[in-house]
This record gives structure tokens, sequence and C-alpha cells, in this order.
């Protein structure tokens, strides 16, 4: 399994976040290869998100990565459509999904 893990901060809230996420979970349930997404609200003073998005294969999570980037150019303004923080590898120990 391979796995993108991105950090972004910016105006907003964490409910504002999980409405506009809604559709894109939606669209990457559609993605081969697809297993999981997680949002955590990481924000201590202001919005801070962490996503952490994990696919089948490399290719699956190009894809993926590819679709997450046209949905925040499409859905975010603002600090919240570019992430801070972005790593990409393959997921080395796991449990549970």
């Amino acid at each position: 399994m391979y796995a993108t893990i991105l950090r972004c901060g910016g105006a907003g809230s964490a409910d504002g976040a999980v409405r506009a996420g809604r559709p894109l979970t939606a669209a990457l349930g559609g993605v081969p290869g697809f297993v999981s997404l997680a949002l955590l609200d990481a924000g201590q003073a202001g919005l801070v998100l962490v996503a952490v998005l994990v696919c089948e294969d490399e290719a699956d999570l190009a894809a993926a990565d590819r679709l997450v980037v046209r949905w925040a150019a499409e859905h975010l303004d603002g600090p919240l459509s570019h992430a801070a923080e972005v790593a990409i590898g393959e997921v080395i120990v796991q449990r549970g999904l």
C-alpha cells in the first residue's frame, strides 16, 4: 500500500471542511485501489487539517492524488487550497484497515 499525508491550514472551520470534503470522499470511492481517506482536525489555534490518503499501489495513489488536487482547486479557496506539507510513500507497517 501507498499513502499521501498532507497538512494545511488557514481560515475556516473543521465543520466547513467536513461539508466540503463529503463530495471528495464519494469521488475517491470510484478510484481503483482506493483504501481510505482520514481527515484530522489538528488545529489548536486556527484551522489545521491533516489528510491521510491510502491506496493499494503507487499508480492508484497517483490517480487519487490528481483527483484531490483537481478537487481542491475547484472547491477550496485561500490557504486551504495549497498543502503546507506533503509526504508520499510506501506504507511499511499497517494494521486494521
